[in-house]
């Protein structure tokens, strides 16, 4: 078998292994991208689930007031004293929770 000539000259070993750095390199700038992406969604996403929890628990405060409130129509004093108790602690945890950080 002849031996086959080179169209052009084959990589100098200089040379690729600058090429390897430089796609490491690269690399490496997409996976920290990837990453910071990906940290970014999640800090999203559990903000946004902070920010529903917190929403459903002050409904539910609301809800215990009213619910004092009827309580106290009714002529149930001691009870409307203890249900806007909890109202109030459930309102001061969502509150606490909201200023948070996630």
């Amino acid at each position: 078998m002849p031996d086959q000539e080179w169209e052009s000259t084959p990589p100098q070993s200089g040379e690729v292994a600058q090429e390897v750095r430089q796609q490491a390199q690269q690399l490496k700038q997409s996976a920290s991208h990837a990453y910071e992406e990906g940290k970014r969604q999640v800090q999203d996403l559990a903000q946004e689930q902070k920010k529903r929890v917190c929403e459903n628990l002050n409904s539910a405060a609301s809800a215990i007031h009213i619910a004092a409130q009827k309580l106290r129509e009714d002529h149930h004093e001691q009870m409307a004293h203890f249900s806007d108790v909890a109202a109030d602690e459930v309102a001061q945890f969502a509150q606490k929770l909201e200023q948070r950080d996630s």
